[in-house]
């Protein structure tokens, strides 16, 4: 059997994924750096890179650990999600795609909250009220008077 790397304790969402398709279907270390590879972009995929080519089971585990240690970390993960949130644009009237762009988003923040404890910052008033300044003022106004009524 194939060894089991030690980042398979606690992954992120990406490698807990690659962890269903690939992983438990294939004990080919070849195929397993192919993969993780091919599903890796940007800043991830740099930082293994070297790695990709040398089809062993420690390059393996060596690829997922530093995947782990620089984009599983659960306190750089939600400092991502604070970063964007804060970097949102205002959204203009009738936007309806921006709208639907920030509600996905404010979605997968809500789901990830669940599992980053650092994101719990999301359910203070303070933060929701500078996300509520993201929204057009209509729509600001509508959602001030929603919580003036679960409120009072």
């Amino acid at each position: 059997m194939f060894p089991q790397c030690s980042c398979s304790v606690k992954t992120p969402s990406t490698l807990f994924a690659f962890d269903a398709i690939i992983e438990r279907r294939t004990d080919n270390t070849s195929e397993r750096l192919y993969y993780l590879g091919k599903y890796t972009a940007g800043d991830a995929k740099d930082a293994i890179s070297g790695l990709l080519t040398l089809e062993s089971a420690e390059a393996y585990c060596a690829a997922r650990n530093i995947l782990k240690d620089r984009f599983g970390n659960p306190f750089l993960v939600a400092d991502a999600y604070r970063k964007k949130i804060n970097d949102w644009p205002k959204i203009q009237p009738n936007d309806g795609a921006s709208l639907r762009k920030f509600s996905d988003f404010l979605l997968h923040c809500q789901a990830a909250m669940k599992e980053i404890m650092y994101l719990k910052a999301f359910s203070d008033p303070e933060k929701n009220h500078r996300m509520l300044r993201k929204l057009p003022r209509n729509l600001a106004e509508r959602w001030n008077r929603e919580v003036d009524r679960w409120v009072g």
